[in-house]
């Protein structure tokens, strides 16, 4: 049996799926609420999951002897009371870590090096010496100890295994994963029909370089509206990002500042043909492979490593300084052309799932393994 920890994400119902579609009722899902009244937001597979507070002795039940599992899995390291459990753990624990991106950018050796020069300097304008401080303090911790318990590593993108082979352990083993198949991510995508308006970037993280980009796009003359998803993100810089964007732009720039449904959300997006992220690290990899895969023009940092990934894989993206040439650029249908079988071949179902079977089946190890004491029950908070 497998364990998996994690918390109310919308990631974890594709796992579920994933999981469960490659080998049925060999997993368990143990999410992390705030209280027992808590409703799930994200998690629509309810009846499958076990949700409880951490500190709770329900929590505690399943994760009292964690040695019986074939693995535990971690997804997204980057929350303190999984740090707890490693710790705490005896040794002999196979700990799988679904690192999302976050979780090992924000590490002391890294995190600073992923904002563009005016970013970086409305970053630390924001007076948030203390947060870093401790958020530096705590990762110090993880680095040495935490990290160091960990078994294996499965990553969004290759390259991002290479620097936990450097910044973490060598030894770490390696499985590839991936959060979604192209058949569920795209579901409802028809056409071409595309808007020329611009995506701006994916939240209001500041490693998209939103200050960076927009101070381009005005240099640069762009006549399009910039859509600029803020609502999930630091709330401070999401303010900042704001005021730029409404004084440099005005009317053009179109701020998304509340929470939207999915229905309402992919409507928007369907104005914007030209996506940008001008990121320096893996992020918003989702949306970047919809956007391929639709034929959407997809503009990255050219030192980014997801440009180069992409480009190694033979798609058609564009570097940030293309974008003074978009009139010139491949319309929708001829990037679809182009860019949709490689996007396919690489993300399919039966790719997805048969990197899931065989994750499973390394982590299991032996066949014939002694099967832990915990069962499924259909309830969610019950006790089996």
């Amino acid at each position: 049996m497998i364990l998996h920890l994690a918390e109310d994400e919308k990631f974890i119902d594709v796992v579920i799926k994933e999981f469960e579609n490659s080998v049925p009722n060999e997993s368990i899902y143990l999410i992390n609420v705030p209280d027992l009244k808590y409703e799930l937001k994200y998690i629509h597979n309810i009846d499958i999951v076990k949700c409880f507070p951490y500190k709770s002795e329900e929590y505690k039940y399943f994760i009292n002897d964690l040695k019986s599992y074939d693995a535990v899995i971690l997804h997204n390291f980057y929350t303190s009371y999984k740090w707890q459990i490693v710790l705490t753990a005896p040794f002999g624990v196979n700990f799988h870590w679904m690192c999302w991106g976050a979780d090992l950018y924000s590490l002391p050796t890294l995190y600073n090096k992923f904002l563009l020069p005016k970013t970086k300097n409305t970053v630390q304008s924001l007076n948030s010496p203390a947060p870093y401080s401790i958020r530096k303090s705590l990762n110090k911790l993880i680095n040495r100890i935490a990290l160091k318990r960990i078994s294996s590593v499965s990553t969004v993108l290759p390259y991002e295994y290479e620097l936990i082979k450097r910044y973490i352990s060598n030894s770490i083993k390696y499985y590839s994963f991936k959060y979604g198949y192209i058949e569920l991510l795209t579901k409802g995508i028809l056409n071409y029909d595309f808007g020329n308006d611009i995506l701006l970037g994916n939240s209001a993280s500041f490693t998209n370089n939103h200050i960076d980009t927009l101070y381009y796009l005005k240099e640069i003359g762009v006549r399009q509206n910039l859509v600029t998803p803020l609502s999930y993100g630091n709330t401070n810089y999401a303010k900042l990002v704001n005021k730029l964007g409404n004084q440099l732009f005005s009317n053009q720039f179109k701020p998304l500042v509340d929470f939207l449904p999915l229905e309402k959300y992919n409507e928007i997006l369907k104005s914007c043909g030209n996506v940008i992220m001008n990121n320096l690290r893996q992020e918003g990899m989702g949306n970047i492979i919809i956007s391929l895969w639709a034929g959407k023009r997809v503009f990255l940092n050219k030192n980014s490593p997801v440009y180069s990934y992409f480009k190694n894989n033979s798609l058609v993206v564009f570097k940030i300084e293309e974008l003074n040439q978009l009139e010139q650029l491949p319309n929708f249908k001829e990037l679809a052309i182009v860019n949709r079988p490689i996007i396919e071949k690489l993300y399919s179902y039966n790719t997805v799932i048969d990197e899931v079977k065989k994750l499973i089946n390394e982590l299991k190890g032996v066949k014939n393994q002694k099967k832990p004491f915990l069962h499924y029950s259909k309830n969610r908070n019950e006790l089996s």
